[in-house]
């Protein structure tokens, strides 16, 4: 039985990777301050602990791990302010996303973990400057956000070459699923969903032309395992998408026109930072682990709604 470290896990990615952890038989601690996790995010489980514990303070998770798994095979370091907040709060954005990756890369080099599984961003690479974007792609980062997860990444990649600590460094693109936050920070998907419930119309920030790879979070947690146990993956960032580019304005009108009565779209102003094209190159994920998306974007939209509204999860987060 393998143990796992999920910071971040009572969130919209981690846990759908929690479930699929214990799906596998993992035992599994979750450290999640609950700022936008839920305990109702999470199955129950006698393999399953959960803290409600800051994970930028590394005494916090080593006291945790010390009493429940001790040391564990590995950390899914999924912990993070999004983007939105870095928008109106930069600093504790980025101090908070870097913090936090420095107490994972801490704690295995000091031998509590023997894989540190580090969940960046495409937003790293900022707008393409070719077309599919793979992991040579510059880094450019627009926001502080995007900062954040770049600085995380290379300080990942420091402490596997300073001090031998392994690691994988997953870069999902634009992830969608249930569970996502719906209310402060909200990304496009549930912002729109939940503005189309309450009968709003919906909004398109700028003209509607940017681009992005929008994946569905079962084939983002599924590739993140099985890259951690794949031995050419360790030591190397692998991007994780879904290699289709959509945009904006066509992602809005599709979640929109699932509402029997209907969504009207309307633009407003563009936003500060926002990237303008972004679509992945997932050569290696498929060399690697043979990847390929299960689930379609129209099929992620339709599975996305139906939670939501199944759920009336229209104010608070999920």
């Amino acid at each position: 039985m393998k143990t796992a470290l999920v910071t971040g896990g009572a969130g919209f990615i981690g846990s759908h990777l929690v479930e699929e952890l214990l799906r596998l038989n993992y035992e599994v601690l979750v450290v999640d301050d609950m700022s936008l996790g839920k305990l109702e995010n999470l199955p129950k489980s006698d393999k399953l602990f959960v803290a409600g514990r800051d994970a930028r303070i590394y005494s916090n998770v080593e006291s945790v791990l010390s009493r429940t798994l001790g040391n564990v095979d590995v950390i899914f370091n999924l912990a993070v302010i999004p983007l939105p907040a870095s928008l109106s709060s930069p600093k504790d954005t980025y101090d908070t996303n870097t913090t936090i990756t420095s107490s994972m890369c801490e704690l295995v080099r000091d031998g509590y973990a023997d894989t540190l599984v580090q969940f960046s961003s495409s937003e790293v690479y900022g707008t393409a400057r070719c077309i599919p974007m793979d992991e040579s792609h510059p880094f450019d980062a627009m926001t502080p956000y995007a900062a954040s997860k770049a600085a995380s990444d290379l300080l990942v990649e420091s402490y596997g070459r300073t001090f031998g600590i392994d690691y994988v460094i997953v870069r999902p693109f634009n992830v969608i699923g249930p569970r996502q936050n719906m209310a402060e920070w909200a990304g496009v998907v549930p912002a729109t969903i939940k503005r189309c419930m309450a009968g709003e119309p919906a909004i398109v920030h700028g003209d509607g032309s940017f681009t992005r790879d929008f994946s569905y979070v079962g084939d983002i947690v599924g590739a993140a395992i099985r890259l951690y146990h794949t031995q050419g993956a360790h030591g190397r960032a692998v991007n994780v998408g879904s290699g289709v580019e959509t945009t904006i304005e066509e992602l809005v009108v599709t979640i929109a026109d699932l509402f029997d009565a209907g969504c009207s779209v309307v633009h407003d102003s563009e936003r500060p930072g926002d990237v303008r094209q972004m679509v992945a190159d997932t050569s290696l994920a498929r060399k690697l682990i043979g990847y390929e998306p299960k689930v379609s974007l129209d099929e992620a939209i339709e599975k996305t709604v139906a939670w939501y509204v199944r759920s009336g999860k229209s104010t608070s987060p999920a």
